[in-house]
C-alpha cells in the first residue's frame, strides 16, 4: 500500500514516466534491469553499480527514497558507469529514481542487506 502512494504521489506532482519494477530476494546476485539502465548486483551490501545500456547516454543523477518516500541519498554522477556506496543505508527496500541525459527518468527497487 506504501509503495502505491509513493508512486502516486511522484505522478501527481510530474516527475514524468517513471516505472517501477519488483524483485525477488535470493542466494544468487540478481540484477535490476530495464531498456535503459542497469543496476546490480540486487539485492546490494555495500556497492551498487549503475551502467546504461547505451554508451551515448550518461546518469546524470540518482535518487534513494525509503519506502515512506523520504529522500535517504542523492548521488550526482554524469557518466554512463558508476559505483555507489550504499554501505550507510540500513538493511531494507529503498527506491531508487535515476535521471539519464535523454531526460528518461524511471523507478526501480533496490534491496540493501
Amino acid at each position: 500500500m506504501r509503495k502505491l502512494l509513493f508512486l502516486f504521489f511522484f505522478s501527481i506532482i510530474g516527475f514524468g514516466q517513471m516505472e517501477a519494477q519488483s524483485f525477488q530476494t535470493g542466494k544468487s546476485s540478481q540484477t535490476a534491469n530495464d531498456k535503459e539502465l542497469i543496476a546490480y548486483p540486487n539485492p546490494a551490501k555495500d556497492f551498487l553499480y549503475l551502467k546504461t545500456t547505451d554508451p551515448n547516454v550518461k546518469i546524470k543523477s540518482a535518487t534513494f527514497y525509503s519506502i515512506l518516500g523520504n529522500v535517504v541519498a542523492d548521488v550526482q554522477i554524469n557518466a554512463n558507469y558508476s559505483e555507489i556506496r550504499i554501505d550507510k543505508l540500513k538493511q531494507g527496500r529503498y527506491l531508487m529514481r535515476y535521471v539519464l541525459s535523454n531526460n528518461t527518468q524511471k523507478i526501480i527497487q533496490i534491496i540493501k542487506q
